[in-house]
């Protein structure tokens, strides 16, 4: 059995809890999670959490919070009450060397030297390879049988966008994509101690590897890659610890996001705002989705100052919830939060968090979605989702799928 590691009362207490906030933290909560945020939101838009944290879920409280610089990131091992200090040395550097968990100055300096090392790159796959990638695996696809999306375009496409921005060799790629999705659940809060034990083994296995190609690609071939392991303003290890983030959280939203929104569009059946051509109607289109998945369902943030929002009193060391997904549904900033409409104006929503630690490939999962989104959507109409399929991922933090069946629909064959 999968043991808890570290403050074993946290988790019994989760495991036994019936209140929402307790409820939103079960392995279950991501095939319907919105429920449990209506109950929260109905005891107050900000409430202290009876595991002592504070949870957050209006949109104006959020955002307020997100870009407030006395809240500080919190480290994924630092502070975290469900592991000792020293059990995971992998991920541990990884997680302290990565700005994701990192704030002002030393944030905004590797951020930018990570920026730096891969804009080019990035530009590059964006205006040359993103568009014919989709077009290839959409069409590589036979529409007439059954097929896992998940595995057959959710996950595949941004694996190769993100291998194609680092130089990975594509038959590199599914063995990557394995490890990356292993590795990525060191992200998420109460893990039992078999479950960090295989991201402590993955984590090693994708350092090796990188510090494996980066010595290859150093006698002659230079690639973003390489700008990040050698670049010379670079802390020791930190080039090649961002080489695992981008290939780890560079593509697990948009995997996501791909993969919830092919069910939201299937089930909710939303009418199309004109045809999917132009880069507006695409992009508020990528916009709505990513507000009514929230691939990103909440980002966890430490009090550094003392903070009064919406009448409660942070205090310094506090940790506090911001319920991403919660705030992208709220009634007061969006009109029929519940309802998918891919024209929708003025869409305020959170889905790539805010402030100093703003999602950073943000303009990279965008562009990824629009190019899905002009391919896919001519077949839609003749799909149905096989609800008996899906299969949600135990995740807290993040949101997706894991599997994903659609078919021809009945009416269609």
């Amino acid at each position: 059995m999968d043991q808890p590691a570290g403050n074993s009362r946290l988790v019994d207490l989760i495991r036994r809890g019936e209140s929402p906030e307790f409820q939103l933290l079960r392995p279950k909560a991501g095939a319907d999670p919105y429920a449990i945020y209506r109950a929260l939101a109905a005891t107050g838009r900000v409430v202290r959490s009876n595991l002592g944290y504070w949870l957050v879920t209006g949109h104006q409280e959020c955002a307020a919070l997100l870009g407030d610089e006395r809240m500080g990131a919190l480290s994924g091992f630092a502070n975290r009450p469900d592991v000792v200090r020293g059990t995971y040395p992998t991920l541990e550097r990884l997680h302290d060397s990565w700005f994701l968990f990192a704030d002002p100055p030393r944030h905004d300096l590797v951020r930018r030297r990570v920026a730096e090392s891969t804009a080019r790159a990035i530009r590059t796959t964006i205006a040359n390879n993103l568009d014919p990638l989709a077009s290839e695996m959409v069409r590589a696809i036979d529409w007439s049988r059954p097929v896992d999306i998940v595995t057959r375009l959710a996950q595949p496409y941004p694996t190769a966008v993100i291998g194609d921005i680092l130089g990975v060799p594509g038959r590199d790629l599914g063995r990557l994509r394995t490890l990356t999705v292993v590795m990525s659940e060191s992200m998420e809060p109460f893990l039992g101690t078999a479950r960090l034990d295989r991201a402590e083994r993955a984590a090693r296995e994708l350092c090796q590897y990188f510090e494996e190609l980066g010595s290859t690609r150093r006698r002659g071939r230079a690639g973003c890659l390489e700008a990040l392991v050698d670049g010379a303003d670079m802390e020791a290890g930190v080039g090649l610890a961002h080489a695992v983030l981008l290939l780890t959280a560079g593509q697990e939203t948009t995997v996501n996001l791909v993969s919830m929104g092919v069910l939201a569009l299937l089930t909710q059946r939303p009418e199309l705002p004109g045809p999917l051509s132009g880069r507006e109607s695409v992009g508020r289109a990528v916009d709505e989705l990513l507000r009514f998945t929230s691939p990103i369902q909440l980002v966890v943030r430490r009090v550094l100052d003392r903070v009064v929002v919406d009448g409660a009193s942070f205090e310094r060391g506090d940790l506090v919830w911001l319920l991403i997904a919660a705030a992208n549904r709220d009634p007061e900033v969006f009109a029929e939060p519940d309802c998918l409409d891919l024209g929708r104006h003025h869409n305020d929503h959170l889905a790539f968090a805010g402030g100093t630690h703003v999602c950073f490939g943000a303009a990279l999962t965008r562009a990824e979605m629009s190019a899905v989104m002009r391919h896919l959507t001519p077949v839609l109409p003749a799909l149905e989702a096989d609800q008996d399929s899906v299969l949600w991922q135990r995740k807290r933090t993040g949101r997706g799928l894991d599997r994903l069946v659609v078919r021809p629909r009945a009416s269609s064959s």
